[in-house]
């Protein structure tokens, strides 16, 4: 079956789509993002925690634009900015992230093991800027952990890091460590930060 907008109308020149849990995530040619299905931490990053049965378009990000005052109650409305253009999407567990074309990422979502990498666990029900990226060309989520590929070569990870997922030399066998901003990914040879990357994937864990 064909994913569909809201309108009724199929969702069409997808280049990119990521599923998560029970959520999806698509990018299409001209850098817009939609989003559907479940919703309760935020993950779909509309603003909100309600499930979407069609697929929205995704048109604020986390920063304050400006704040209009009613001239009437004096009541005060926070207008977030537009989403810029998009150039990757991926999915966590319960968490979407997205890669600016200006090499910045952000996330929304559920913040548990700082899985939304701005030094925090909280949830954003907007994307959210993440801390120390800024000429990133590939992101990629899996589970409770996000990775990034940078354009200098590097691989940058945050969230999870039991059973060694994060590739730091961290390793917890009970899973209950995280990474709540992006560090490098080590060479396993010498401890130094991991070079020469040229493509990086991720894959969900399977029971």
């Amino acid at each position: 079956n064909q994913v569909l907008k809201e309108d009724g109308t199929p969702l069409t020149n997808v280049i990119k789509f990521a599923m998560g849990n029970y959520n999806g995530i698509a990018l299409t040619k001209n850098g817009e993002v939609y989003t559907w299905g479940y919703n309760d931490c935020g993950q779909l990053g509309v603003g909100d925690t309600t499930v979407r049965k069609y697929a929205v378009k995704v048109t604020k990000i986390n920063e304050v634009d400006h704040v209009e005052t009613d001239s009437e109650t004096g009541e005060e409305t926070t207008v977030y900015k537009d989403i810029p253009k998009v150039i990757d999407v991926c999915t966590g567990w319960n968490s979407s992230s997205i890669l600016l074309e200006d090499g910045t990422v952000y996330s929304c979502g559920r913040g548990s093991y700082g899985l939304n990498g701005d030094n925090t666990d909280n949830t954003y029900y907007l994307f959210n800027k993440v801390s120390r990226l800024d000429n990133v060309i590939k992101v990629s989520g899996f589970e409770c952990s996000k990775s990034v590929l940078d354009a200098d070569g590097t691989v940058w990870m945050w969230g999870r890091y039991g059973v060694g997922r994060t590739g730091t030399g961290d390793y917890n066998s009970k899973d209950n460590g995280g990474w709540y901003i992006p560090v490098h990914t080590r060479n396993i040879k010498n401890s130094s930060t991991l070079k020469h990357v040229i493509d990086l994937e991720s894959q969900q864990q399977t029971d």
